[in-house]
């Protein structure tokens, strides 16, 4: 397409233009239901980018969002961990690491990344509570908490608790 000529020209004049990179890959990123080859396109330019701007944690971020979207998700979750570690504090990178680990079930890492934000970034993200209550929710919903009714019974000046849902369970004839 002619914005993504345009982009492509304007990144080969100087290859140190973060935004012309930006608007290259939001281009490609658009362009894809026209040409699917545009998201790898786009994967290679922000790769370009890092090899210029290595400590950019914005970059590694598009990259782990991008490849999320190609089905790398191994390398989205190494780029988005980059991001963090490059900014401890990047709210969105461990939204979108949490984001991640939470569609993967791998719900302890995701509740990591959501009550960091919320004790280190910003307390009142409505968003990260809603993930990090729905994260609380499914654990309820898929543990198998028992409940028994305990039975306290006087003999004579002793008493003896027994739990009748537990076979063999009781006192022993001790004093409680």
């Amino acid at each position: 397409t002619n914005s993504v000529d345009m982009a492509l020209k304007a990144l080969d004049l100087n290859p140190y233009n973060q935004n012309s990179r930006k608007i290259l890959i939001s281009n490609l990123v658009k362009n894809t239901g026209e040409k699917p080859d545009n998201l790898l396109i786009a994967e290679k330019v922000i790769k370009d980018g890092i090899l210029n701007s290595p400590n950019d944690p914005k970059l590694y971020y598009q990259l782990g969002i991008l490849q999320l979207k190609i089905n790398k998700n191994t390398e989205a979750i190494d780029n988005l961990q980059k991001s963090i570690e490059l900014k401890p504090n990047y709210k969105e990178g461990r939204f979108a690491l949490g984001a991640t680990y939470k569609a993967l079930d791998e719900n302890e890492k995701a509740k990591v990344q959501f009550e960091y934000i919320l004790k280190n970034i910003d307390p009142n993200d409505e968003l990260t509570k809603k993930y990090l209550d729905e994260l609380w929710y499914n654990w309820l919903m898929n543990t198998n908490i028992l409940t028994y009714r305990i039975i306290i019974k006087k003999d004579g000046k002793f008493y003896h608790a027994s739990v009748p849902s537990l076979v063999g369970c009781h006192s022993q004839g001790k004093t409680i």
